[in-house]
């Protein structure tokens, strides 16, 4: 009767370590940078910036993403956003709590005009959004 206590018992305390043993999520919000111009952009007109306040929570090199994706033309086409996403990747890959700012210059030569609600990814965490509109 005792072996089988103890076989039982350590069945449970196998069974019971595996429990509970996911890793937890990252945590990700954005806002608008006090005095950024991201509504009524205008084609080469201010820039518009993002903080993003993170904490990894002991996630291994999170990625930081976008969505929707593709975004407009208007916030991407010169470069200015993926450069900021990568400087802002660069601090994650460094700093497991901290914040960095997307910035980027509005520069839009196509139609539709850019009307669109933008959130940021860290790993499997998605942000609130915030609104970028531009003509």
């Amino acid at each position: 009767m005792q072996k089988l206590l103890v076989i039982f018992g350590i069945v449970f305390l196998i069974a019971g370590c595996g429990a509970g043993s996911t890793s937890p999520n990252s945590i990700i919000s954005i806002a608008i940078e006090s005095g950024s111009v991201c509504t009524g952009m205008v084609n080469g007109g201010g820039s518009c910036s993002i903080v993003i306040t993170y904490n990894t929570n002991g996630a291994y090199n999170p990625t930081l993403g976008y969505t929707p994706s593709p975004l407009p033309p208007g916030i991407t086409q010169n470069g200015t956003f993926e450069g900021s996403i990568n400087a802002c990747q660069t601090n994650i890959n460094t700093s497991s709590i901290s914040s960095c700012t997307v910035n980027f210059t509005y520069s839009s030569y196509y139609t539709p005009s850019t009307d669109t609600n933008i959130a940021f990814t860290l790993g499997d965490t998605t942000s609130n959004t915030v609104y970028l509109q531009g003509n």
